[in-house]
């Protein structure tokens, strides 16, 4: 043990000798740490005292609390109940200072990463409409490619028509050739449109439930850092829980994405209220979002309702549907 000692003495020579203040402190209150539990309490309590007056002088907060910390213990050992107490009471001050400070900076990075977030959120939502442009510019290449085809093809057809007027069995398999070329042509168009404006729903919808998702976490965790007494970081926080709260009102948002399911899904809701007379409006849309594959989470969130809420839906959707446990919803309604 002693050698452990005069190793620290050695090492503070160092220090000393390098003006390397942070790292002295730190072995001052090691050393005075490892004089009280060795019941050193004189050297302890000389060590300590050294640390918490250069703590004081460089402003080393946690520095000033351990030592604080060390010196109240060394003093109730030492049954000198006052200082005891006058060192506890310095270490708890300083000890809430340094949480005060903590709660500070995790206020300010949450500001920024909620800052962050909402870039990269508009970064996204750019790339996104860019990418449909893309999407669309690529359709209507193929639109116009395909009808280059199917004039093409009609030439062709009618060509082999004249030159071949007497093979008339010839003449019927070309027609149905040509007509089964573009009733697959209609429907490949048609598949790629659906699934374009599936793509752009669901890009929608994840995005607004993301955000409510960020922003409401973001609301619960300056809560608890709002407990604080620190009138500045109150300040603060009611700012940045109020600029939070103005960004959770996305009922424009939400009803604009209604719009969008309303217009994509029309062919959709039609023959779902052929086969289901009796779904209402909301069971509807209900059938619309799990067509979208999102999950009760997603669903729940993006209808400002509980998980068990969208259970108990779909659990009544099913009722009214007649759709086996063992059959998969979302399934069922893609093949409608």
């Amino acid at each position: 043990m002693q050698k452990s000692f005069d190793y620290f003495e050695k090492s503070l020579e160092i220090y000393n000798r390098t003006n390397n203040a942070e790292a002295k402190l730190l072995l001052q209150v090691l050393m005075g740490r490892e004089y009280l539990i060795s019941g050193m309490y004189e050297k302890a309590k000389k060590t300590l005292t050294e640390a918490y007056k250069q703590a004081s002088y460089f402003g080393k907060w946690n520095h000033i609390r351990d030592a604080a910390e060390g010196l109240s213990e060394i003093y109730e050992a030492t049954g000198q109940p006052a200082k005891a107490l006058f060192y506890y009471k310095s270490y708890a001050r300083y000890n809430d200072s340094i949480n005060l400070k903590q709660k500070s900076d995790m206020a300010m990075e949450l500001q920024s990463r909620f800052l962050n977030d909402i870039k990269d959120k508009e970064i996204k939502l750019k790339d996104n409409d860019i990418l449909l442009l893309n999407k669309e510019k690529v359709i209507n290449n193929l639109k116009l490619n395909i009808l280059i085809i199917s004039v093409i093809a009609i030439v062709i057809i009618t060509v082999i028509f004249l030159m071949r007027a007497g093979g008339k069995i010839r003449k019927e398999r070309l027609v149905r050739e040509k007509d089964a070329l573009l009733h697959y042509t209609q429907q490949e168009l048609m598949r790629i449109e659906l699934k374009g404006k599936d793509n752009d729903l669901m890009n929608f919808a994840l995005h607004l439930v993301q955000k409510n998702e960020v922003l409401k976490q973001l609301k619960s965790e300056l809560k608890g850092i709002s407990t604080t007494h620190d009138a500045e970081i109150n300040r603060k926080v009611k700012d940045l829980s109020i600029h939070i709260q103005q960004n959770l009102q996305i009922q424009k948002e939400i009803d604009e994405f209604q719009t969008k399911v309303d217009q994509t899904y029309d062919e959709f809701f039609k023959k779902l209220k052929i086969r289901f007379p009796s779904l209402t409006k909301n069971e509807e849309r209900l059938c619309a979002l799990l067509r979208l594959e999102l999950s009760t989470k997603e669903i729940a969130t993006l209808n400002n309702i509980s998980v068990k809420a969208v259970e108990m839906s779909r659990y009544r959707l099913r009722k009214k549907c007649g759709i086996e446990n063992s059959e998969g919803l979302p399934k069922y309604l893609q093949n409608i």
